[in-house]
């Protein structure tokens, strides 16, 4: 009777283990082009030949755990729409999802966030792909702690608005054609503040057919050029603060009277656009 007991025991602790709710069950199952419908940290890296992870369902979060996922190559060139060949971590009509915590490499796109809103990618590095980052037709989805280099694009939106790209990095992205750090292509109202785009073999930060975005407290460091804005009708300064962003090529020089250099930043482009209050050090609003 006793070993019976047990042997029912032990039965129940597999089918626990197996049900449990954050998915040990699925960390054992886990292969490219799976998709999760449910919290789920990855526990080791995948080398896929098309898709890495697919996400199924809103509000979850996917820890890639540290790990990298590698595709089958960046695929033929495409600009300015999706590259869907292959995606690392693809998000189509998700929201309140956040991914975290890992590396994507070798993907059309490393993570694709379509349709839905207010998804959140963190701390994520996205190296060698097509597109770093893509968002298409998306809003209000936070995009921060990144870092997004080596890829032919670098963090690219595609009609998607009141969106936030912020605290992240976007640098040595380049082809030819190609090697932007952040593009806004039909995309309005974003916030752009306190990221690093620098060393990109073309723009920096490209502005194209998108108005009303709100960019400042950047670093713009010898990208080729530094920003263009093709559009009007953006800030490239925060007005109450006094804020723009900090330029390599900025020729303004801080003085007592004028500490931010006291010449507006003209930039690049059909917009018209300046800085109104450009920074003459690299992270200049940061407390000394």
């Amino acid at each position: 009777m006793k070993g019976k007991v047990f042997a029912w025991g032990g039965l129940a602790l597999l089918l626990l283990w197996a049900l449990a709710g954050d998915g040990y069950g699925q960390q054992a199952s886990i292969f490219c082009g799976s998709t999760i419908t449910r919290d789920f940290t990855l526990a080791r890296d995948l080398k896929c030949d098309k898709d890495g992870i697919i996400v199924g369902r809103d509000g979850i979060v996917l820890d890639l755990g540290g790990h990298t996922i590698t595709g089958p190559g960046k695929g033929a060139w495409v600009w300015p729409g999706r590259a869907t060949s292959s995606v690392g971590v693809r998000l189509a009509g998700r929201s309140g999802v956040t991914v975290k915590n890992g590396r994507l490499t070798g993907f059309a796109t490393g993570v694709l966030v379509e349709g839905g809103e207010n998804n959140r990618v963190e701390r994520v590095a996205t190296t060698q792909n097509h597109y770093g980052v893509y968002l298409y037709r998306s809003k209000g989805n936070r995009v921060s702690g990144v870092e997004v280099f080596a890829n032919v694009y670098g963090l690219h939106l595609h009609g998607s608005d009141g969106n936030q790209l912020v605290s992240s990095r976007m640098y040595r992205n380049g082809h030819s054609p190609g090697g932007y750090g952040i593009t806004l292509y039909s995309s309005s109202d974003n916030l752009v503040r306190e990221n690093t785009v620098e060393h990109n073999q073309t723009v920096g930060i490209w502005i194209i057919n998108s108005r009303g975005n709100l960019v400042y407290r950047n670093n713009l460091i010898k990208n080729n050029p530094n920003a263009v804005d093709e559009s009007g009708g953006n800030r490239w300064y925060e007005p109450k603060l006094k804020q723009g962003n900090y330029w390599s090529d900025y020729r303004g020089k801080a003085s007592a009277a004028y500490p931010l250099g006291g010449l507006p930043y003209r930039l690049g482009g059909f917009g018209g656009a300046y800085d109104r209050y450009p920074f003459v050090k690299r992270n200049g609003w940061q407390p000394q």
